[in-house]
């Protein structure tokens, strides 16, 4: 739970860490929620209960969340400091 409350933490709508946008307009605050909400999500769904027991991903599997923790690391290069 700790790991969700960073997430929350650091790409708050309100008060980012990090901002994907310039956070003005209502899209841009639905798109940081968003995004808020995949790194969350991210680390629920992948993170979490591989941390806590063995899976055995297969290779399709594996090589689709790779993609996209690939997208979620380049989206964290690109964001700008709150």
């Amino acid at each position: 739970m700790l790991k969700k409350i960073l997430m929350n933490t650091v790409f708050s709508v309100k008060n980012p860490v990090l901002k994907f946008n310039d956070g003005v307009s209502g899209s841009d605050k639905s798109e940081q929620q968003g995004m808020t909400q995949l790194f969350s999500g991210a680390m629920l769904a992948f993170r979490n209960p591989r941390a806590h027991q063995i899976i055995s991903d297969d290779p399709e599997n594996a090589l689709e969340i790779l993609s996209f923790l690939s997208f979620l690391a380049k989206a964290v290069d690109r964001a700008n400091k709150g």
